[in-house]
């Protein structure tokens, strides 16, 4: 059953609806985005999200006019590419890049890796990819 919304966001590779209310989106991937990469970033996500790494939690996996989609959580605020281009826009102008927040990426991204399921998930998903 289809429950977009209105769209709130695109890219390349997918539209974002909203999806049957205010606590759920739906990402859409475009006709060129292959099935597979989808169920892998259905997993590589709920893995992350298993492991209480702070993320959009994945519902289910979904088929919408032959478009391969994932139902996520929908979490309020801006992006992480938005917050970090909003706040070091003039960081390296001035010299002041906020080292509070590299180092928390930085680590945050090390925890990801270190886990060996994950892992797995990201090699197999860049196998996938080439």
């Amino acid at each position: 059953m289809d429950k977009r919304g209105r769209k709130i966001a695109e890219s390349g590779g997918a539209e974002v609806y909203e999806w049957g209310g205010a606590d759920r989106i739906v990402k859409l991937a475009k006709r060129t985005i292959d099935d597979e990469m989808i169920r892998l970033e259905f997993e590589n996500t709920m893995n992350v999200w298993k492991h209480g790494i702070r993320s959009a939690r994945p519902y289910e996996l979904v088929m919408i006019e032959e478009k391969p989609g994932i139902i996520f959580e929908r979490i309020h605020g801006n992006t992480l590419m938005r917050h970090w281009t909003e706040h070091s826009m003039g960081a390296y102008e001035s010299a002041s890049v906020n080292d509070d927040m590299l180092q928390m990426m930085v680590e945050t991204l090390h925890k990801i890796h270190q886990r060996s399921d994950i892992s797995m998930m990201v090699k197999q998903r860049v196998c996938v990819s080439l």
